[in-house]
């Protein structure tokens, strides 16, 4: 059965037996139920990427608790919660129900669509007009979690508790092989499943819960070449050869099992102190296999040959078994003034194995001699060892006057050991070894709150002695500043800013980066009906690091600059019966990818009684990219419009 399935029968067993289960007492509820309009004008795989918005029905929220149900052997609680059930790109299904004393069940199922099929994205063909780029993917995750404690609030309270998450639908990829680039097609199916037993435990001020999963992970996925793109990306014929594919498939299947232990605890001691502690431990063993096929008019530079069809099998396997432990105490040493510290490990060892075997079929040298077929073998062993131990403390003041202050400081220190392969190295110098690195943070902040007026700062600096990868900061800085003021239930108005620097200056890195973002929001009631609001926000990110190009391992410098403005002005009108909302905005970004998104959206609500309401909304969303850059073919127009009844009961 399917995991939307499940969410949608159990949504009606829900509401079917509530009732029942109640006695005929009244159950509390409310739900939003309609039909939305959709109308795109442009590219619709753009909007799709970004809104995803779908025309169909569609159960807006639904909410319904039943309290304490009397009479009843079997439930006495219940508890539905649901969101963007049916036309909607993420929807969630909630449900807790229990007898007092007996047991408690709750129940979690969420549903989301992922899409991209982006113009300018991986896309060597732009420049003839040809869209969407060639790595796309339509593909949906389903997640499903329930969990049951027998005996709750007891001394000893058993668990059971069942996960499923799974991810599938097809996509578009690429494949570089024989001189030219090639599209694939791929469907993937992830499985994910988790079955988990357990108890919680309360004794005296102390109370935790220990739990033993057993993870299973199985992944296939097939790549075939896509239809009428056996030509290749590249025209042009590689030393007199016009390359091409005439058939390609590839089968990849993973098998993981993971045990996972977790447990913690929560202790209290004369009301004053608090100590907790928690362990995770959890020890995976993946197996995957691979055999890929194909066949055409191909050139390969490394073994210096043309040939007509590849053959490569792949078995590997690998071992992560990680752990963390944490443990923290908190003092309240007076009211409003408290010290906590903590300390925390986690480790992770990390060995793989693979073996590729590649038979290139009926090769022949450059100058058309030696027809033969010629085997290339690769056993490659790679290991990762790392250890970090963090350790923190605080102290904070909450109390003083109209002041809150607080001081921490945080060192972690890395212990990391790196085995390569030698046939893994493309370019030549150290990638192994052992790497050691310590990371201090200091972070201070305070508040101040006195007649509507609220100010408040935070700064935290790091600073680490060594960087392990290229992107690893030496220096690392935080600003924060927020303003906000309300007068007499007229006027609000809130200001913030952030800016975080980052970098890196040792010889071969030149990492440097910076993000800064402020803002501000002003709500006003001119007359009582009436309600204004206006917020601007910016936000500006800039980052340079040297890159080698896979063509051909040169470097060069890597610049992304980001710089966006967000504009948006609303106005409400509220009647005892009639609700009226709407607002305009706009974010404007330029740099890298420079593109204008101008977005509308109004809201009627009329009341007909206290039960019905009637709800009319339309959001309209406008994206445009720069003309310059690639010609707005990424551009679209897209209104939504919705009709929805709000039932309380």
């Amino acid at each position: 059965m399917r995991p939307e399935r499940i969410a949608v029968y159990l949504l009606g067993a829900t509401l079917l037996l509530a009732p029942a289960g109640a006695s005929g007492q009244a159950i509390p509820l409310e739900l939003e139920l309609g039909y939305r309009f959709v109308d795109v004008d442009g590219n619709r795989d753009m909007y799709r990427s970004q809104i995803n918005d779908r025309e169909g029905i569609l159960l807006r929220s639904l909410t319904f608790s039943t309290g304490t149900i009397s009479g009843s052997s079997l439930v006495d609680s219940l508890r539905v919660d649901a969101f963007d059930l049916g036309a909607g790109p993420a929807g969630r299904f909630r449900l807790e129900a229990g007898r007092t004393g007996l047991y408690r069940l709750r129940l979690d199922y969420r549903r989301m669509e992922f899409f991209s099929a982006l113009p300018a994205f991986a896309n060597p063909l732009l420049d003839r007009g040809i869209i969407p780029g060639q790595h796309t993917y339509d593909r949906t995750r389903h997640l499903l979690d329930a969990e049951v404690e027998i005996l709750p609030n007891g001394v000893l309270s058993p668990i059971v508790g069942y996960s499923l998450n799974r991810y599938e639908g097809p996509a578009r990829t690429t494949y570089t092989v024989g001189g030219d680039e090639f599209r694939l097609s791929s469907d993937l199916e992830d499985t994910e499943q988790e079955a988990r037993v357990g108890f919680a435990f309360r004794a005296g001020g102390f109370s935790g819960r220990v739990v033993q999963g057993w993870r299973q992970f199985r992944e296939t996925e097939h790549l075939a070449l896509a239809p009428g793109e056996g030509s290749g990306n590249n025209l042009p014929p590689v030393l007199g050869t016009p390359v091409s594919l005439t058939d390609f498939e590839r089968d990849s299947r993973v098998k993981t099992n993971v045990p996972v232990t977790t447990a913690f605890v929560v202790g209290r001691f004369a009301g004053r102190v608090k100590v907790s502690a928690g362990y995770v431990r959890a020890n995976s063993d993946t197996q995957g296999s691979e055999t890929q096929d194909l066949t055409g008019n191909l050139v390969s530079f490394q073994i210096s040959r043309f040939f007509q069809g590849l053959s490569e099998p792949i078995s590997s396997r690998a071992r992560n078994e990680q752990w963390s432990g944490h443990g923290r105490v908190e003092l309240e040493i007076a009211d409003g003034l408290d010290v906590s510290a903590g300390y925390a490990q986690r480790h992770r060892e990390l060995d793989g194995f693979a073996l590729i075997s590649s038979l290139f079929l009926d090769t022949l040298t450059f100058s058309g001699q030696d027809p033969r077929n010629l085997e290339r073998l690769i056993e490659a062993n790679t290991a990762l060892e790392r250890t970090e131990k963090i350790f923190d403390a605080s102290f904070d003041a909450r109390s003083l006057g109209p002041v809150a202050l607080r001081v921490g400081y945080e060192q972690t220190d890395q212990d990391v050991r790196v085995t390569p392969d030698p046939e893994e190295i493309v370019v030549p110098g150290g990638q192994g070894g052992d790497f050691d690195r310590r990371i201090r943070s200091w972070n201070a902040s305070a508040n101040f709150t006195k007649s509507g007026l609220t100010l408040g700062a935070d700064y935290r600096r790091d600073r680490a002695d060594d960087a392990i990868v290229r992107i690893d900061f030496i220096d690392r800085d935080r600003y924060r500043v927020r303003a906000a003021w309300s007068f007499a239930d007229r006027i609000r108005l809130s200001a913030n800013g952030e800016q975080v620097d980052v970098s890196n200056d040792r010889p071969g890195v030149g990492f440097d980066g910076r993000i800064r973002q402020y803002g501000g929001d002003l709500e006003g009631m001119p007359v009582k009906p009436l309600t204004l609001r206006f917020s601007a926000s910016r936000f500006e990110a800039t980052s340079t690091i040297p890159i080698r190009q896979p063509q051909d391992f040169s470097v060069i410098t890597s610049r992304h600059h980001e710089d966006g403005t967000w504009l948006e002005g609303g106005a409400s009108l509220t009647f005892p019966r009639f609700r009226l909302e709407g607002a305009v905005g706009r974010l404007e970004n330029e740099g890298t990818f420079p593109f204008t998104i101008d977005r509308a959206r109004a809201r009627a609500e009329f009341d007909w009684n206290s039960h019905l309401t009637s709800v009319v909304d339309w959001n309209g969303d406008q994206y445009s990219e720069s003309e310059q850059q690639n010609g707005n073919l990424g551009g679209y127009d897209a209104n939504r419009y919705g009709v929805f009844l709000r039932v309380r009961l």
